[in-house]
């Protein structure tokens, strides 16, 4: 198994070392890169688009093509997972049918970590200038809640966050991703 997280700007090094802990406990032979090109992305089986500036991630994915990979890669049943910048980014190239409020819980002093409610269960997560789904259209279903505020959203292959499941130290989210891969493949 080969899992690309983009990393042109945000917390890469998070979700390395956090798969890095469930490809251990799940004993899963694999690789984890550190994608900053989009010839990376080859032949990979998951594509993590981490929390950051999404401002900033879109553009540098743009310039370098990444989007474009992402977006045919995605198309061909690829596992992609976005938290927060990542999620707007999900929104922002139309692979998850969601609207996104960016920062809606304000700025980096009002971070905050909070229960979230799964289909996986309760997990604590952690918002970070966090985005806000404000609206799930056509195919895309609510995957997390807090409180009554929709937080993560999937649509077939994506699933989008607004929380960083990498900080929390639960690591059912990766759990469940890598096991969406593993079932794509029989």
């Amino acid at each position: 198994m080969k899992i690309a997280v983009i990393g042109v700007q945000g917390d890469v090094m998070e979700h390395i070392e956090a798969l890095k802990r469930v490809f251990n406990r799940l004993k899963i032979d694999g690789e984890i890169i550190w994608a900053r090109n989009k010839n990376e992305l080859q032949k990979v089986d998951g594509i993590i688009i981490p929390g950051g500036e999404s401002t900033t991630i879109g553009k540098l994915m743009s310039i370098s093509g990444m989007d474009k990979v992402v977006i045919e890669l995605a198309k061909q049943g690829t596992q992609i997972l976005g938290t927060c910048a990542g999620a707007i980014l999900l929104s922002n190239i139309k692979l998850i049918n969601i609207k996104v409020d960016r920062n809606a819980y304000g700025r980096q002093k009002d971070s905050f970590e909070a229960q979230v409610t799964t289909p996986l269960g309760k997990m604590d997560g952690v918002f970070i200038r966090a985005p806000l789904i404000k609206e799930i259209q056509k195919e895309a279903r609510v995957f997390a809640k807090h409180k009554k505020e929709i937080v993560g959203a999937e649509q077939d292959n994506i699933l989008a966050l607004t929380f960083h499941p990498e900080l929390s130290g639960d690591a059912k989210i990766f759990q469940y991703f890598l096991r969406k891969i593993i079932d794509s493949k029989k």
